[in-house]
């Protein structure tokens, strides 16, 4: 991951992470993830939190989270 990358994983976990406007439990691990885990990648780790979240809506990852980490990790 390069050093611009990590700053916007960064700004993104601010948003939909860490209490931010638009947090849910699972955007948040998911960036938090990608942030501390060396090569972690994008789906392994959707899908990971998803089964750990038991799929529930509350605690989901959302598309919009996602769209925005395949923007940043393209």
């Amino acid at each position: 991951m390069t050093d611009d990358q990590r700053q916007a994983l960064e700004t993104l976990w601010r948003m939909y992470g860490h209490d931010g406007p638009k947090w849910t439990i699972g955007n948040h691990k998911l960036i938090q993830r990608l942030l501390h885990v060396p090569d972690a990648g994008l789906e392994a780790s959707i899908e990971r939190y998803n089964a750990m979240m038991d799929n529930d809506p509350d605690k989901a990852i959302t598309a919009e989270c996602v769209a925005e980490l395949k923007k940043v990790l393209r």
